[in-house]
């Protein structure tokens, strides 16, 4: 299984970085490019990277770290690609998708460090 997604991950890098590629220099089929890069990062790669690093975890109490985790790149990823693809709304996506990280994320990230060091 794990072959199986490293292969998914670096098919999705190629379509991610052929599209920039093709978005550079601006030749048609890049907006393609980079929706299906994207949107099988997101919805394809990661929730099958994360289900099998939560499966092979020793305590499975953490799901809600996996989930927030996915939570934080689908807001981060989609807002680069809305600002790549200058779709409307970018602004403001961008403006969620920067300070959630450290709104979100790291606070989790913390608490559930925190519960597992004792």
């Amino acid at each position: 299984m794990k072959q199986k997604i490293y292969l998914l991950g670096l098919l999705t890098a190629i379509v991610v970085v052929l599209g920039c590629i093709f978005k550079i220099n601006h030749w048609p089929g890049a907006g393609y490019l980079l929706i299906l890069g994207t949107f099988s990062l997101v919805f394809l790669f990661l929730p099958l990277a994360l289900r099998n690093h939560y499966l092979g975890a020793g305590n499975r109490k953490n799901i809600l770290l996996h989930i927030i985790t996915w939570v934080t790149c689908l807001v981060v990823f989609l807002a680069m690609l809305f600002k790549v693809m200058h779709w409307p709304g970018a602004g403001v996506a961008l403006i969620i998708a920067l300070p959630f990280p450290y709104l979100v994320f790291l606070p989790a990230y913390v608490i559930n460090a925190a519960r597992n060091r004792d």
